[in-house]
Formats: C-alpha cells, sequence, structure tokens
C-alpha cells in the first residue's frame, strides 16, 4: 500500500486559487481605476483548477463500504494484521519519497 497525496495536493491547489483570488479582488477594490474597462482575462491556470475542483467533487476520498465492513471485522474480533505488508508498504513509500526528492 502506497501513500497518495494527489487529493492533498488538489487542496492546496484550490487553496491557493482562492487566495490569489481574494488578493486580486482586494487589489481591484483598492484601485477601481486599474480595472475600469471592464475587460476581464482569466490565465489557463484557472481553467486548470477548475477542471481539478470539479474531478475532486466528483470522487469519494475512500470506500464507505470497504470502512463499514473493516469496522465490523474489528468489532467481531476478525481483522487480521500483517506486519510484513505494512512494513513492506512503508519502506517502498519511503524509497519513492527519497527517489523523488531533489538532490
Amino acid at each position: 500500500m502506497k501513500i497518495d497525496d494527489t487529493l492533498v495536493n488538489q487542496v492546496r491547489l484550490k487553496q491557493e486559487a482562492q487566495e490569489t483570488a481574494s488578493d486580486k479582488k482586494a487589489k481591484a477594490v483598492a484601485s477601481p481605476e486599474a480595472g475600469s474597462n471592464g475587460n476581464v482575462t482569466l490565465s489557463p491556470l484557472v481553467a486548470q483548477l477548475k477542471a481539478l475542483e470539479a474531478a475532486a467533487n466528483g470522487q469519494q476520498t475512500f470506500d464507505t463500504e470497504k470502512v463499514e465492513a473493516i469496522k465490523a471485522a474489528i468489532r467481531d474480533g476478525q481483522f487480521s494484521i500483517h506486519p510484513d505488508k505494512i512494513a513492506a508498504g512503508l519502506i517502498d513509500s519511503v524509497k519513492d519519497l527519497l527517489g523523488t526528492k531533489p538532490a
């Protein structure tokens, strides 16, 4: 099992976009003469952010049925843990992280 931070990155991008939009809005309010012509242009990044937001909204972050099955197994004493698989997954994740880290 690998740890996937795709959703975390998507949320971070969304928050950064909201902060950037808030900064631009504050500047426009502070200096109305700068945007007095009424034309607005958006960067291509906005389209990418909207696509990521739509994708994130359409995805379920976890499988509810699987979570309920695990809860029931734990409650009934049927859940088994495989430490060797957990350790192997953690080691693989660390190797991946170290491999992508700039030197």
